[in-house]
């Protein structure tokens, strides 16, 4: 009897070792629990994630972020705002969908940190196109280090990693996928993400404006379907391949990882 107790363990160890990580409850999404941080960070998706982050009353806020990553600078807004609602005693709980560049270092500022069984992660050293006379450089460049630097600092402690090691890892693209984002301690745990009925009957329209003409693209309020519903090009919108790039560009962040299929 025991010895057949013990082979089914011994078994169940082997078969199912990406679902021993996730967590047993669900979380569930409504109108007034989350936020969503969708697409490039720049700007305007900052000031936009900011301002939806300070309006929610809940104790328990939840941050779905489906991103590749933007701007370091405009990252760092939505970084000072979760510390400081931290410091104010809200519950923050980052879900990471698809995190990349600044997207992962936003990941790594949440006090509580949740990826799902098909999340991907990404991190990597910091690019920049600085130009100009000699002396602006230098000085950029030693501004640009600074924020290299502290951003090194506080993921490399948030992963239980040295400076040193984390720096190696990222020299070069560092993928992460399902169980091993956790393993690697870039989360906490795996959970199950619904929305509510009422988040689910939701959508809202983004219309981007492009060398093309005007294009809409309509989402689920459901944070978790990471494409649009719809997609409406404007009469005069000049519908190319280059146009439809844009598209892809726009709504999906794993527009750069195209290449991978099923077999």
């Amino acid at each position: 009897m025991i010895s057949n107790i013990l082979s089914v363990l011994f078994t169940l160890a082997f078969i199912a070792p990406a679902y021993s990580l996730i967590h047993r409850d669900v979380i569930t999404l409504t109108d007034d629990n989350h936020v969503l941080l969708r697409g490039a960070i720049d700007s305007q998706s900052a000031a936009q994630c900011v301002s939806d982050l300070m309006h929610i009353e809940s104790d328990d806020i939840y941050l779905y972020i489906t991103s590749p990553g933007g701007s370091v600078t405009d990252g760092y807004q939505i970084i000072q705002t979760i510390d400081a609602l931290h410091a104010r005693g809200k519950n923050i709980y980052c879900i990471g969908d698809v995190a990349a560049s600044m997207a992962f270092s936003i990941m790594q500022s949440c006090p509580i940190r949740y990826s799902r069984l098909g999340s991907i992660f990404m991190q990597h050293q910091t690019s920049t196109t600085v130009k100009g006379p000699l002396k602006n450089v230098k000085s950029m460049m030693e501004f640009l280090d600074a924020m290299d630097d502290d951003m090194n600092t506080r993921q490399s402690m948030r992963m239980g990693m040295t400076k040193h090691d984390f720096i190696t890892r990222t020299d070069h693209d560092w993928w992460m996928f399902g169980e091993n984002i956790v393993k690697n301690n870039a989360t906490d745990e795996m959970v199950n993400v619904l929305c509510s009925h009422d988040l689910t009957e939701q959508t809202y329209k983004d219309t981007i404006e492009t060398f093309f003409g005007p294009i809409t693209l309509e989402y689920s309020g459901c944070p978790i379907v990471r494409a649009p519903l719809k997609i409406t090009y404007g009469k005069e919108t000049n519908v190319t391949d280059e146009a439809n790039k844009i598209v892809q560009e726009e709504y999906n962040p794993l527009s750069w990882f195209d290449k991978i299929h099923s077999p």
